[in-house]
């Protein structure tokens, strides 16, 4: 795993990006979406654990495609 960071980062570089920046605005975007995930479990009076990996993927995609429209307001 540590090889693929090398590559990721090096990779950043060669874009002129920085790679600590990149990886820290994508884990908070992450975490943003899961705990979205978590809400949503809990407002169907469920637990994670009692959901399917299908079940999980749904949600997600759910979470994922309100984060892609814009907001009004």
């Amino acid at each position: 795993m540590g090889d693929l960071f090398f590559v990721l980062v090096n990779w950043a570089r060669f874009h002129s990006l920085e790679a600590e920046e990149a990886l820290r605005r994508a884990t908070l975007k992450f975490e943003r979406r899961f705990r979205e995930l978590e809400q949503r479990v809990r407002d169907r009076d469920q637990e994670i654990r009692q959901l399917s990996p299908e079940q999980l993927d749904a949600i997600w995609n759910d979470v994922k495609g309100a984060a892609a429209l814009p907001s009004h307001g």
